[in-house]
């Protein structure tokens, strides 16, 4: 008589048990252990200039109202921005433009960091509207879609990107 036990666990394979005259055989065949994945950091990928950097977050605060002052600076702002690993921030980034506004700066701060994305801005929970609701990739795509700028904001937004 031969009994097949199949167990499912850490090895992900089958164990076979066969039973001849009392005896049990434990076949494993040959088993390679999956190696344990390092969790990827999350960030935005920055690659420039800080100090170019500084430069177009002042005037994005002072042109659009980019950031509150109140409870984010511009400082802490480019910390988020060009950190390697964005679980070990903890501050809060409170933008105080129109959310519409935001997605616009954040399609040109993508020259800059090309994972500055909706999914990743909504994983890294540091990013907030200026009422203090947290931003989804949801909210942001919804506000791109209705966005329709005038020419001078538009042309504003390139000269400090340029």
């Amino acid at each position: 008589a031969e009994l097949y036990l199949y167990k499912f666990g850490v090895m992900e394979c089958p164990v076979t048990l066969i039973e001849q005259s009392n005896t049990f055989v434990n076949k494993l065949g040959s088993i390679t252990p999956k190696s344990i994945p390092t969790s990827k950091k999350l960030n935005f990928d920055f690659k420039g200039d800080d100090t170019r950097l500084k430069d177009i977050v002042k005037s994005l605060c002072l042109q659009f109202n980019f950031l509150q002052d109140t409870n984010s600076s511009q400082k802490e702002f480019i910390e988020v921005f060009t950190t390697k690993d964005l679980k070990n921030c903890n501050v809060k980034i409170q933008i105080a433009c129109q959310t519409n506004m935001f997605t616009l700066i954040q399609d040109n701060l993508k020259k800059l960091a090309p994972n500055f994305k909706d999914a990743i801005i909504e994983k890294s929970n540091l990013f907030y509207s200026q009422n203090g609701t947290k931003l989804t990739a949801q909210n942001l795509s919804k506000s791109r879609k209705k966005t329709n700028f005038s020419e001078e904001i538009k042309t504003k937004m390139e000269k400090i990107f340029s």
